[in-house]
């Protein structure tokens, strides 16, 4: 910490100018990243994120270059920011709106056409879905939004499960498959491949004890006993707020707390 303020205390309009490149990289990712592969369940989601990370990295630029210049911002920054976020807004709705209907209709399929896993896999490769992961994830994300029907006949799911086997895919359909309780078999299956990996990351590893705590709950062998248990984890949800609400608000925290 000492390094770092006498880095900020000698030469402070570098450590800033520093400080603002990093968080213009940071939040031009998240905008990029937001545009190419919708990470968020909610359209209007991925809209307002994506807006007010590439609002903020324009306006990171244009602080960057006033404070290069030594003039001072006033109210421009604030009414520049504002009329960005509304511009970019207006566009982003446009943008995920073509997408969400370019990725609806590459997954929608009538009654009348063939349903065979073959079939539709060639579909799914005649879009490209076997060459990026990452855009099989964003079709999956979208599918469980729209309910798209290669969705809901799981085909999509076979399809990635069977085309790619690292562990942010297989979290990915496990994250999907939970919200079904028809489908505990293929999760259940999904869950036991995933489990038995020594590299998940911390992400993963939250995701397969959520999972893991709705399986517990579905083999239940009653609803009262399911309820008891829901009872106890809002319980233990509850005093878990409170002390760490408590922490924080004690004028003299430490480790021994909890």
């Amino acid at each position: 910490s000492s390094i770092f303020s006498y880095i900020f205390t000698v030469f402070p309009l570098y450590s800033t100018l520093v400080l603002i490149f990093i968080h213009f990289v940071l939040v031009l990712m998240i905008a990029a990243l937001t545009y190419l592969h919708i990470p968020y369940q909610h359209k209007y989601g991925n809209m307002y994120i994506a807006a007010i990370a590439a609002t903020q990295s324009i306006i990171d630029f244009v602080v960057f270059i006033f404070f290069i210049i030594d003039k001072t911002m006033s109210y421009f920054v604030l009414l520049v920011f504002l009329a960005l976020f509304v511009i970019l807004c207006v566009a982003s709705y446009f943008i995920f709106e073509n997408r969400y209907k370019k990725i609806t209709k590459d997954l929608y399929i009538s009654p009348d056409d063939p349903a065979d896993d073959e079939t539709l896999f060639n579909l799914f490769e005649s879009i490209g879905l076997h060459q990026n992961e990452s855009l099989a994830i964003t079709y999956l994300h979208v599918g469980v939004t729209q309910m798209s029907p290669l969705l809901l006949n799981w085909s999509l799911i076979r399809f990635i499960s069977q085309r790619y086997t690292s562990n942010f895919a297989l979290c990915s359909v496990i994250q999907v498959l939970s919200y079904f309780p028809s489908e505990f078999r293929q999760m259940n299956a999904l869950f036991s491949t995933v489990t038995t990996r020594t590299d998940l990351s911390f992400i993963n590893r939250f995701l397969i004890y959520q999972v893991y705590r709705i399986k517990t709950l579905r083999q239940s062998s009653s609803s009262s006993d399911a309820n008891e248990r829901l009872i106890k984890l809002r319980s233990l949800t509850e005093q878990c707020m409170s002390n760490v609400v408590a922490f924080w608000r004690s004028h003299d925290p430490g480790i021994s707390f909890f």
